[in-house]
């Protein structure tokens, strides 16, 4: 009797061992004028240590700085609420085997990257990084025995690569695929979610598109590399049509001629002021509302995904913006002269699907600020 029980108890803890589930964590939204309004971290325990790090699906390791450490010295930059992500920062340290906990849920032996030195540009801030790119990315060298991986990004040395948190997740059994799901939804609520392993179907509208991964020149798949269709913007007025801004994305794709929406009130313009000495351009109330409803549209795989991003979304609040003058409007858009990127302004209006299993990304317009959640497995 006894040992029919404790059979079947060994058998249902094994069976709790091999089904996967899916997690979910909250994406919490850091809002300040240091970083701006768009710096999206999780939380987590290393060792009892809660910390707090920057959700980056551009980059492949978690990396967190070792208490005490001489780059850890200057108090300005020994806060991770004061987090900005910098490009060219570069760390020295060492990989660890770690458990690290989640929102109760703890993913023993995670590989981690822990900083000891490095360097970083005058007064930036130091914060630690929460990275689930694909692991083709990972900032991996020589293999120490005693000690770990030794942390240095080489790019193209794949040898030593490892499975980093969403690829381990899946080895032990956690989740049933490579993949997570994430739902920004918009910056200036607190909190968005991901899910690991799964998705959440309340938060998205329609279905779910894919888009598969481009790779890079020598075959690899270090990055979440998609096609980029075309962006235009919508002006929200009714009758009037959307005005293409990607002549030069695809220069194969027709293109229709350019738009152009009257935004003047409906009871006309009046006079105007032509002032050099004036720092900005200022329009009827009437007009800049009109503004207020557009969107800019971003068009994926041959222009088969679209997603709508409000302005009103994507708009910087007067207070994160450092020197900013009264009634002036800032959008979080730059140029670039060879890769675009579809950063977290975009993503908020994006639930995102990052698939590495099956190499490819899925895509659905979000629904903002649903408290429900249906969560299934995926696939």
């Amino acid at each position: 009797m006894y040992s029919i029980l404790y059979l079947c108890l060994l058998l249902a803890f094994a069976n709790a061992q091999q089904n996967p589930k899916v997690v979910q964590t909250d994406l919490i939204h850091l809002k300040s004028q240091a970083s701006g309004p768009f710096i999206p971290l999780v939380q987590f325990s290393l060792e009892n240590q809660t910390i707090n790090a920057l959700f980056d699906t551009g980059s492949s390791d978690i990396i967190v700085p070792q208490k005490g450490s001489s780059i850890c010295q200057n108090p300005a930059q020994h806060s991770t609420l004061q987090a900005t992500f910098v490009n060219g920062t570069e760390f020295n340290g060492d990989f660890a085997a770690l458990d690290l906990a989640m929102d109760g849920q703890t993913v023993t032996g995670t590989t981690v990257g822990i900083f000891t030195s490095g360097s970083l540009p005058p007064d930036a801030p130091l914060f630690p990084i929460f990275g689930v790119g694909p692991v083709q990315a990972e900032a991996v060298g020589s293999t120490q025995p005693q000690h770990g991986r030794k942390l240095r990004r080489q790019a193209g040395n794949f040898a030593n690569l490892y499975p980093n948190l969403p690829a381990h997740m899946k080895e032990i059994g956690m989740i049933k695929s490579n993949a997570f799901s994430v739902y920004t939804d918009d910056a200036r609520a607190k909190t968005g979610s991901i899910v690991y392993g799964g998705i959440d179907t309340a938060k998205f509208e329609g279905q779910l598109q894919e888009v598969p991964l481009e790779r890079a020149n020598d075959g690899a798949l270090p990055s979440f590399v998609i096609k980029f269709g075309s962006v235009s913007m919508e002006t929200g007025i009714s009758g009037s049509s959307e005005i293409n801004l990607s002549s030069h994305i695809n220069n194969d794709a027709p293109r229709a001629a350019a738009a152009t929406t009257d935004l003047a009130p409906r009871d006309g313009l009046p006079v105007t002021l032509v002032d050099t000495g004036a720092p900005s351009i200022l329009l009827p109330a009437a007009s800049l509302q009109m503004l207020a409803t557009a969107a800019m549209v971003f068009r994926f795989n041959n222009d088969a995904i679209a997603i709508r991003a409000p302005m009103d979304t994507l708009v910087m609040p007067q207070a994160l913006v450092q020197d900013a003058r009264p009634g002036q409007c800032v959008l979080p858009v730059f140029p670039s002269q060879d890769t675009a990127v579809m950063g977290l302004p975009m993503l908020q209006s994006a639930h995102v699907v990052f698939d590495m299993d099956g190499e490819k990304l899925l895509m659905a317009q979000t629904k903002f600020n649903v408290t429900e959640s249906s969560l299934r497995k995926y696939p």
